[in-house]
């Protein structure tokens, strides 16, 4: 298997994939899922419910998401990556707040428009990382070109 700064094709693909994995599973509950209960024939306080688990389910699965593309940037691009370019410092941010996030609302400090701040907040995070290119994609381009 051939290896390009520092990362095989499997690696590639699977921060893609990663990426892919927590910004569409925001999105999606964000757009479609959680207009979808509003608009069910539910009662209030178990769409409230459903919404807070699964708010929760999803952000867990962008930490875990996020620290494994933390770990292909810096197995790719190096540990400096994470603090000079604009991809490793918006991982850290995704990673910091999603944390944070977790830890107020397991503590229930968090009210509804608050978290509902945050969990955007965490959408537009990663919409930005989506259209910022990895670091050994840039330097395969380079190298490309040349």
């Amino acid at each position: 298997m051939s290896k390009i700064n520092g990362l095989n094709h499997i690696e590639r693909f699977s921060w893609l994939l990663l990426q892919s994995l927590w910004v569409g599973g925001i999105w999606i509950s964000i757009l479609v899922i959680y207009p979808a209960l509003n608009q069910s024939l539910l009662a209030p306080i178990l769409v409230y419910g459903i919404v807070v688990e699964l708010g929760s389910n999803v952000i867990f699965a962008t930490i875990v998401c996020s620290l494994l593309q933390v770990l292909l940037l810096v197995k790719g691009a190096g540990l400096f990556a994470l603090i000079k370019t604009a991809i490793g410092q918006g991982l850290l941010i995704v990673v910091i707040v999603s944390v944070g996030f977790l830890l107020l609302h397991n503590q229930q400090l968090l009210d509804y428009k608050s978290s509902a701040f945050i969990y955007i907040t965490i959408g537009l995070f990663g919409v930005f990382l989506m259209f910022h290119l990895p670091p050994w994609f840039h330097r395969q381009r380079e190298v490309h070109y040349d």
